[in-house]
């Protein structure tokens, strides 16, 4: 939509430090449509492979099993609960989590780092669906590119993302992929 379209820029701020910078071309600090809003943000550069590379690495080749190729994102599925609050035994995040999805996250130490943090929700999301759209968003990414697991190449993508889904621990129903529908 015109309205979210962004201009990336990747500034030098010297001592061989970058920066990256996203701004809405429609002017001003953000812009909004519906539930969803863009906001401009700044973000250091990372000079290091995100959880999506690391994920896609592993994914490369006939070998591994999906628990081992997704075993990465695990931890992230874990961190994101830490920061979770539990509603009737579902785990609900802030809608500023909506796209912490692994392209934008980066492994520190014993915890992540999330950036490009320019879209939110506008209201609080159920886990369940961050883990789909984080899935689905790989999926996309890899479908026909050479070399990638046959793990990765069922017909049934819900199925897929289930199966991804449940094997980090989490269990999206009828209701997480709806919302993700929604959200997309």
């Amino acid at each position: 939509r015109p309205l979210f379209r962004t201009r990336t820029r990747i500034v030098d701020e010297g001592g061989g430090r970058l920066r990256v910078e996203k701004q809405p071309l429609s002017g001003g600090s953000g812009a909004q449509d519906g539930p969803v809003t863009l906001h401009a943000t700044e973000s250091p550069w990372r000079d290091t492979v995100s959880l999506n590379t690391t994920t896609y690495l592993r994914a490369r080749g006939a070998k591994r099993s999906l628990a081992d190729i997704f075993s990465p994102c695990a931890p992230w599925v874990a961190h994101l609960g830490s920061l979770a609050t539990q509603r009737d035994g579902v785990a609900w995040l802030d809608g500023n989590y909506v796209d912490c999805t692994w392209h934008n996250v980066f492994p520190q130490g014993a915890g992540f780092e999330f950036v490009d943090r320019e879209w939110t929700w506008h209201q609080d999301i159920r886990l369940p669906v961050v883990v789909i759209r984080a899935s689905y968003y790989f999926l996309a990414r890899t479908e026909d590119q050479p070399g990638i697991s046959r793990q990765l190449a069922r017909r049934s993508g819900r199925a897929l993302i289930t199966e991804i889904a449940t094997g980090l621990g989490v269990t999206p129903g009828a209701r997480d992929f709806d919302d993700f529908v929604e959200l997309e």
